[in-house]
């Protein structure tokens, strides 16, 4: 049985006892839905007390919305765990691993007042990892990439590039590495849908930076795809820019179309 609790607006708080099946995994992740239509993060407080276990089909079911809704991950910011279990212990720091974007808190019983104050604090929004590069020719787009890359920089930089098809019909792109980090919510239809929207948008792809591997790979690529890739490294930047036939005016932080 589940029973969902007073909390802000962008808190999911819940109370479980007993076995969870399909059918109240259900209404769980639609609450989830429901908060992350309103807000951009949301934290989570589940209080496991009476929880003795779930059945397969919720494990099944649970397994499936993870997987469909994997970009919207590190959407949640933040999940206090009320609980004795050990076996909860463990998987949550198991998960503090795989899913480095959450924090993942356990609280004993007693602390649970403590618990559900630290789910409701503010949430502070991560600092964007994409810096927009302002050129001379506003059919040549540019970026800078200064942290892991999460799935709300694809969708700011998705914004802009469709702005600028839609203005220019074909572009040039210039991508800067200097730090290069994915983070496991990237991985979205949304990134490949950007990627295939590329292949038919990006004439030239000027990749300045990253790791040593990245050259080989635009090496590799160029003559399998439409537009041409070419790969500079960091001191060579000025190259970069030549070979587009554009150059720099400016940059700020996060993409503004």
């Amino acid at each position: 049985m589940i029973k969902f609790l007073a909390s802000p607006d962008d808190v999911v708080a819940i109370k479980i006892d007993q076995t969870v099946d399909a059918e109240q995994l259900k209404s769980i992740t639609n609450r989830i839905d429901d908060r992350l239509a309103e807000h951009e993060t949301i934290a989570m407080y589940l209080d496991l007390r009476g929880l003795e276990r779930f059945t397969l089909a919720a494990i099944l079911d649970d397994l499936r919305y993870s997987l469909k809704h994997i970009g919207d991950l590190s959407r949640i910011r933040r999940v206090a765990l009320v609980t004795r279990a050990r076996w909860i212990d463990v998987i949550a720091s198991w998960e503090n691993r795989v899913l480095p974007s959450i924090d993942i808190r356990v609280f004993d019983p007693e602390d649970r007042r403590s618990a559900l104050d630290w789910a409701s604090e503010s949430l502070e929004m991560p600092a964007p990892s994409l810096r927009r590069i302002t050129t001379d020719k506003d059919a040549v787009r540019a970026f800078a990439l200064t942290g892991p890359l999460r799935s709300s920089d694809i969708r700011l930089l998705a914004d802009d590039l469709d702005a600028a098809y839609a203005r220019h019909g074909t572009i040039r792109l210039l991508m800067r590495v200097e730090h290069y980090g994915l983070r496991p919510s990237v991985f979205t239809q949304d990134i490949v849908k950007m990627k295939l929207r590329a292949l038919q948008h990006v004439k030239a792809y000027a990749l300045v930076g990253g790791p040593s591997w990245m050259a080989g790979v635009a090496s590799l690529l160029d003559p399998l795809m439409s537009m041409e890739v070419r790969h500079f490294g960091l001191d060579d930047e000025n190259d970069a820019w030549e070979w587009l036939g554009a150059a720099p005016v400016g940059e700020s932080a996060g993409v503004v179309a």
